[in-house]
């Protein structure tokens, strides 16, 4: 039952919001209002922080002869990749210089859903660093967990369960 492959447990959830700024100057000799972009970019989304039971196997659970008392070795939590949630993101400025306003014109400006790909690209970095960072994301994972085996462990009779985790990944 602990040892299920792919069994995700209980998971700690971080929502954030950013703003990116993206910034494309063309010639470095030209000033802004010329030539080049800026796109003020507000990405919402969330890490899921995990702890993988599918990763362990029979040693990692001793108990007592009396069954009374369990020790759980876990892996560490690891931090999913990002999801940016496009219902919630949005762009919130953009300025284009002359140069792209005229290719925009006369159909030769540069391809948006492409722009569009790199701005989730980088949207999902940012949320992946921020995830990172978030030192209660890997605690509130761990706590959560352990609450969930503690719980299961005691309908079964347990007293004493004792969860460590390893390094988070």
């Amino acid at each position: 039952a602990l040892c299920g492959r792919g069994w995700l447990s209980r998971r700690a959830r971080r929502r954030a919001a950013l703003v990116g700024a993206r910034h494309l100057i063309l010639p470095a000799s030209l000033p802004s209002f010329i030539s080049g972009e800026r796109v003020l970019f507000v990405a919402a989304g969330t890490v899921d922080a995990t702890v993988d039971f599918g990763a362990i196997g029979p040693e990692a659970v001793q108990t007592n002869d009396e069954r009374t008392s369990a020790t759980i070795n876990l892996p560490g939590v690891t931090l999913a990749k990002p999801v940016l949630d496009l219902d919630r993101s949005y762009v919130a400025d953009r300025n284009r210089g002359l140069t792209e306003r005229l290719q925009d014109a006369f159909g030769s400006g540069v391809a948006t859903d492409l722009d569009m790909q790199q701005l989730y690209g980088e949207a999902e970095r940012r949320l992946a660093e921020a995830g990172a960072r978030t030192t209660d994301l890997v605690t509130r994972a761990e706590q959560n967990t352990r609450a969930m085996l503690v719980a299961l462990l005691g309908e079964v009779g347990f007293t004493q369960v004792t969860v460590n985790f390893g390094a988070p990944v």
